[in-house]
């Protein structure tokens, strides 16, 4: 839940206190309004941030109010001596040091991704858990349905593609991952992996994955997520933890 709250407060411009009761609110409830707009193209923008960063979110078209929906359980992960992932504040930004197993693993993330959102297709040489899950139902997972229209859903997704499915940001992590162990990330910066890695996330769930259920997200998820938390407790000194916030 540390990641919605964080979203929510950047992206939505949200108090941490608003931000960690809305965000419970929807891990409770199913789902949590998040604005609503003047207009629908505000709306639009916000939506598509939301679903950049990994969280499904819905408009209602009537007063182009955007919802934000309930994750899936937050994993559990036990992280040995070899493999570990660690980020600290300094005055320079954030210090990231990684195990080399880490790394090389963080960089196929992101080069999954890059394929898939470059091409529309999941790489089949290194699919790994890709296998399990068609390309069309990977993209479907990100980018789900925004209106309860399917036609106005379409339309959404094709003015946005270029701003959904960008590759920039995850070129800008592999670069980083496969470049070394430690890294001095600009803050500005940390967003490139928090939204990265909340989109590579959704291409490790299972096949039978259900948008609107919960799903165990295995370990891959639990690793992603456990990065993006690391991350944000950096960049954020003074957040709190899920934990405290639920």
């Amino acid at each position: 839940m540390l990641v919605v709250v964080h979203v929510l407060h950047r992206l939505c411009g949200l108090s941490l206190a608003d931000a960690g009761e809305l965000a419970a609110h929807a891990h409770q409830h199913g789902a949590a309004a998040v604005r609503e707009f003047a207009d629908q193209a505000t709306a639009e923008a916000l939506a598509v941030g939301l679903q950049r960063h990994g969280l499904r979110t819905t408009i209602r078209k009537a007063r182009n109010r955007v919802e934000q929906h309930r994750e899936d359980p937050e994993p559990v992960l036990t992280v040995d001596d070899e493999d570990f992932f660690e980020a600290r504040s300094t005055s320079d930004g954030v210090v990231v040091q990684m195990s080399g197993n880490v790394a090389e693993t963080l960089a196929h993330h992101a080069e999954q991704l890059i394929h898939l959102l470059g091409s529309g297709v999941a790489e089949p040489a290194r699919a790994g858990v890709l296998r399990r899950a068609a390309s069309a139902d990977l993209l479907g997972r990100m980018f789900p349905d925004t209106y309860r229209e399917r036609a106005e859903s379409a339309a959404f997704r094709q003015r946005h593609r270029a701003a959904l499915q960008g590759t920039a940001a995850a070129r800008r992590v592999h670069a980083r991952c496969v470049g070394g162990t430690e890294h001095v990330l600009p803050r500005g910066d940390v967003t490139d992996w928090l939204t990265t890695f909340g989109l590579a996330k959704l291409m490790s769930l299972p096949r039978e994955y259900a948008r609107f259920k919960p799903a165990d997200p295995g370990l891959a998820g639990a690793w992603l997520t456990h990065v993006q938390e690391k991350l944000i407790l950096a960049a954020e000194p003074g957040y709190t933890t899920p934990r405290a916030l639920g």
